[in-house]
């Protein structure tokens, strides 16, 4: 349940959203 783990976490949370937002493309919305 490692991401379960990531989830709980805070700061972990806030930079792996920061990666998913990088990584979408920029201008799309959802």
């Amino acid at each position: 349940m490692r991401f379960v783990d990531e989830f709980r976490d805070a700061g972990l949370g806030r930079a792996l959203a920061g990666e998913i937002l990088a990584a979408v493309e920029p201008g799309r919305h959802y």
